[in-house]
């Protein structure tokens, strides 16, 4: 009912605008028809009016063309005596006029009511797009392929990279997410394709953080852009450099352990497989027997304190042993 965006915005103005168009009319009906016997060049007035009231009151403003209409016929026909005719085709003008106005007009007033709609829908889709792009624990930088320049930012980027939002936007990529020369970039230049690989990221201390990063083609208000996001893997990095180390660790020990144990192990062996061969021909008297006999225990006790001090070692060289085990190595 409003029409489109109009400087009347106040609704008693629109109709005191129209009051007042409307007793200009009727004074140059009764002037210029009645007294002065004009039919026609001042009816071009009543447009103004019947455009107007269309525009603001769309098809009701009918009303207002065919009340026009009969009194401009009344005036020609009954007091004036012209043909009917004439006024007749002008005072169907006037409706047509109106009616078509007001048919344009709520046309517009349709489309720009969607087109509100459609920026409201835009802007609440917006609102939550970016409270994701917010939100993310991912880090996200949006770049503009043809200069290699981020356009934007996600906090969880800013906070990994280390430079306030606005040193990073306007700044070319390579300076901290893609720590390549300019040139060889390689999704641009070079045609590589990245998904979830291992990359470094050069934070504001010139440091390289290890990321897992993917690219992705995106079109951001018709324009491609590149979707940069990538996870900081710094932890990871750390625990399999440990996994490695106690693995080295743990294979020295092994080695230590078959060197301290090979070759006694043996000697006992031999020793107990030459015993018994002296026991089989008689050449051992029994005191003999019991002195190798108890050698050998000694030798069996010397292998099992070098294997208490290989656990010692590992329980040592390994905080992180639990109790139980600790306890079973030491026993």
């Amino acid at each position: 009912m409003n029409g489109f965006s109009t400087p009347f915005r106040d609704e008693r103005m629109k109709i005191l605008t129209l009051i007042i168009l409307a007793v200009i009319c009727i004074i140059l009906e009764i002037l210029m028809h009645i007294y002065l016997g004009v039919s026609i060049g001042y009816t071009h007035f009543f447009y103004v009016l019947l455009v107007l009231a269309a525009i603001w009151y769309q098809k009701k403003a009918v009303i207002l063309a065919v009340f026009l209409a009969i009194t401009h016929i009344a005036v020609g026909y009954y007091i004036v005596g012209e043909s009917i005719w004439a006024p007749a085709l002008r005072g169907a003008m006037f409706v047509i006029v109106t009616l078509l106005v007001a048919i344009l007009s709520e046309e517009l007033e349709g489309s720009r009511k969607q087109l509100v709609l459609e920026k409201e829908r835009l802007q609440e889709s917006e609102g939550k797009l970016k409270v994701i792009f917010d939100s993310i624990q991912t880090g996200i930088v949006i770049v503009e392929p043809e200069t290699h320049t981020i356009v934007d930012v996600n906090p969880a980027a800013i906070q990994l990279i280390g430079v306030p939002k606005d040193h990073i936007i306007g700044t070319g990529c390579h300076h901290f997410i893609c720590p390549a020369d300019t040139g060889k970039c390689p999704i641009t230049d070079l045609g590589y394709e990245i998904d979830n690989a291992e990359r470094f990221l050069l934070n504001g201390k010139g440091e390289q953080v290890p990321i897992i990063k993917t690219v992705t083609s995106i079109s951001i208000n018709g324009r491609k852009h590149l979707l940069e996001s990538f996870m900081d893997i710094s932890a990871r990095k750390r625990a399999e450099a440990r996994l490695k180390e106690t693995n080295d660790r743990y294979i020295g020990y092994i080695k230590e352990a078959a060197m301290r144990l090979k070759t006694p192990v043996q000697v006992v062996g031999q020793n107990i497989a030459l015993l018994g061969d002296g026991i089989t021909l008689g050449d051992f008297s029994q005191e003999e027997i019991v002195s190798q006999l108890n050698l050998q225990v000694l030798n069996m006790e010397q292998i099992q304190q070098n294997i208490r001090d290989l656990n010692e070692t590992i329980i040592d060289g390994f905080g992180e042993i639990s109790p139980a085990s600790k306890k079973f190595l030491m026993e």
